[in-house]
């Protein structure tokens, strides 16, 4: 049984007579329980409408309830600055910029009794300044009492785990993970089943979908010309991974196809981000994964849809990135810490953040001024240090006593005895005199977060599904103990890369350079990448893309070549490497899309996207400063000012653009009906994803796969 109750909201609006508007929405229940669309540990989403009968509804509405952790205290405060942040940037973006960001709607409270009772409101000054903003802007009290008698209504086990604060956007057709990831049908959606326009909208729209697909999946098994025939129904349901997968079998230039087209969608989303200019900054949204893109079909006819970007709780400038003022926890350690990015998603500063060590105070007053300190780190181990980097401690205050601090940054570091020799430009002030003091290193997380991120989603969709941490701890970052000083001497700039295009075999190599030889590169290094067939650079025994670089270090020192040489083969046979370099279907990834991956993942190598260096030759990684001048795309991620973000997001899309038309050339639009209906390829996806599963009998009737 499907009911609705009414709640109401402040949208921050006012009529002509300056007062403020309320507006009405109602919470469907379903058997007496809200329609839970997504739950987390510090909020669930519930589904609303325009109608208090939902069947008839014109419009549908997501709402999301913060909710307090019974684990811990502490969580539960900060999930609270995290909720008002979120409602802050949906407000912003969500107004005027709807076709990229989730849609803000309003905001209010339902009365709630939570155990921790008014603790929860004992705010720092910074949380009272967000609250009073949201009070000043949206908040409206007479929309709290309306909703005073909802409280009798909803159920107590739901209201039990709620702080009461709550705000409203509207409700899409679905996320990423439910389009590539989650193997439930899509016509089981929870908007689809409460109402009826939208459940025969997707009836009509199956129905004439049907016919396509089975044509698409008939013409190409015919052009695989494979032993067996594959068929997509079953009584299991598929996920888009797995229908990619099948697509893979029949026509690799459609799937990559597919895979391109959607995923440029998701970089508009993200420029969006980049590209806009708040008191802070550029901004960054710091939690990039499929589940925080929506997709938003045009219903009845549901032709067209489009990606937009939504939880934007971490969403922050990159001044308040650089102060520490906008971070949620600046140590993973911190009990009940939200921490940034998503598994499998993470950049490394993401999975990093927040390790332990020790220091000892070295000199107090290392410059004229006594304003810089020179401390020793004690027990660094493998872990990676980096100018730029935050040093926090509960053991000593940063700056004079008027303006005391317990985080700064470290401004510079180099190596005496194995000991890391690091300063700071402020003066260091012991709680208690130590011996030596504990402290954290934490790592910035900005857009070059992001576009890591980016990087991780793209080789989610093209190895089908594959670990995208894994692969960047297996494949393109080994730890320092594994790495071979002679070979980073010759390869630092890119030694990993090497390893990952080992596996391509001579025909793919030459296939994929003769396919991109016309096409315009950054560099010098590409230009002769992509041309080294044609001069003949190279008589190695080993015939790959890695054999060109081996042939570049011939002259190189210490006998290094070999090394590396010996080194590769061992890799190209190891078969950890050869599953994270493939995919679902044992194929090799494109070496273009790897490349692409790959610039997004890496840091201060010539082709990487990002460079994390102060832009000199001094400190750690010295081999490696050249970044930017040799790669003009590459982005400072410690010189916030000088960012071009929309030209770096830029570039990349126009990589893949590039690579879309000679990756799928083969495709030549020409598999019918597929150029009948004039669709871009990831509404193929789309399509076959709302189509399917198919049930096997359905398929056998028709005989047409």
């Amino acid at each position: 049984m499907i009911k609705a109750i009414p709640l109401y909201i402040a949208t921050g609006l006012e009529d002509t007579n300056g007062k403020k508007i309320i507006k009405e929405i109602f919470i469907i229940l379903h058997d007496g329980k809200p329609v839970i669309m997504g739950s987390g540990r510090y909020a669930n989403v519930a589904l609303a409408s325009n109608s208090s009968n939902p069947s008839s509804a014109t419009e549908f509405y997501a709402i999301k309830f913060l909710k307090y952790d019974d684990q811990s205290l502490m969580f539960s405060q900060i999930a609270i600055r995290r909720f008002y942040e979120e409602i802050n940037k949906t407000r912003t973006f969500g107004i005027d910029k709807f076709d990229h960001f989730v849609q803000y709607v309003g905001f209010s409270n339902i009365f709630t009794a939570p155990p921790y009772g008014n603790i929860l409101r004992e705010e720092t000054q910074d949380e009272k300044e967000v609250l009073e903003f949201v009070s000043r802007e949206q908040y409206d009290e007479s929309a709290k009492r309306n909703n005073e008698s909802v409280a009798n209504n909803l159920p107590k086990e739901f209201l039990d785990k709620l702080q009461g604060d709550f705000f409203v956007m509207k409700a899409e057709h679905g996320t990423l993970d439910d389009l590539i990831i989650y193997q439930h049908p899509w016509r089981d959606h929870k908007l689809y089943i409460v109402s009826d326009k939208l459940g025969e909208a997707l009836t009509e729209f199956r129905s004439r979908k049907e016919v396509f697909i089975r044509k698409l999946f008939n013409d190409l098994n015919n052009k695989a010309q494979l032993e067996e025939r594959v068929e997509i129904g079953e009584i299991t349901d598929f996920s888009g991974i797995n229908i990619l997968r099948l697509i893979g079998k029949l026509s690799n230039p459609l799937k990559y196809r597919i895979i391109i087209d959607l995923f440029t969608q998701i970089l508009a989303s993200v420029r969006n981000i980049h590209e806009t200019t708040s008191e802070d900054g550029v901004l960054a949204h710091r939690d990039i994964k499929p589940g925080n893109f929506l997709i938003s079909l045009q219903p009845p006819e549901i032709n067209y849809f489009n990606i937009k970007i939504s939880d934007l709780g971490f969403v922050s400038g990159v001044k308040s990135i650089i102060d520490g003022s906008d971070t949620m926890a600046r140590s993973s350690k911190e009990p009940g810490a939200l921490a940034l990015g998503t598994i499998p998603f993470r950049a490394p500063e993401q999975i990093d953040n927040g390790y332990e060590i020790h220091f000892t105070i070295s000199d107090e007053n290392s410059d004229s001024d006594g304003n810089r300190t020179t401390l020793t780190f004690l027990n660094i181990g493998d872990k990676v240090l980096e100018p730029g980097d935050w040093l926090e401690s509960q053991e000593v205050f940063f700056g004079s006593k008027e303006n005391a601090r317990q985080i700064t940054k470290i401004e510079d570091i180099r190596i005496e005895d194995n000991l890391f020799i690091v300063t700071i430009n402020a003066k260091i002030i012991p709680i208690v005199p130590k011996l030596y003091y504990h402290a954290y290193i934490v790592k910035q997380t900005s857009q070059h977060s992001d576009i890591f991120s980016l990087g991780s989603i793209l080789y989610f969709l093209s190895s089908g599904g594959k670990n995208p941490e894994k692969f960047y701890t297996k494949c393109l970052e080994p730890s320092l103990s594994q790495e071979n000083e002679d070979i980073k001497k010759i390869h630092g700039s890119c030694m990993s890369l090497a390893i990952a295009l080992c596996l391509d075999e001579t025909n793919v190599v030459e296939e994929e350079m003769e396919a991109n030889k016309y096409t315009k590169y950054s560099t010098d290094f590409d230009v002769e990448l992509m041309r080294f067939k044609k001069q003949s650079l190279f008589e190695l025994k080993e015939k790959t893309v890695f054999g060109y670089i081996i042939h570049r270090t011939q002259t190189s020192r210490l006998g290094a070549n070999e090394l590396l040489h010996g080194y590769l083969k061992s890799m190209k046979i190891n078969p950890v490497i050869r599953y994270y370099l493939t995919d679902s279907n044992g194929k090799p990834i494109p070496f273009s899309i790897l490349f692409e991956i790959i610039k997004c993942m890496t840091r201060n190598k010539i082709h990487s996207y990002v460079s994390t260096e102060n832009g000199n030759s001094e400190g750690a990684n010295t081999q490696e400063s050249a970044t930017s001048k040799d790669c003009p795309t590459t982005i400072r991620t410690k010189s916030f000012s000088e960012l071009d973000l929309k030209n770096l997001v830029g570039s990349i899309y126009k990589n893949l653009v590039s690579i879309k038309e000679s990756e799928t050339k083969s495709c030549n639009y020409n598999i019918q009906p597929y150029s009948e209906l004039g669709e871009p390829a990831d509404k193929i996806l789309m399509s076959l994803r709302m189509c399917l599963p198919l049930k096997s009998k359905t398929i056998q009737d028709a005989s047409t796969i």
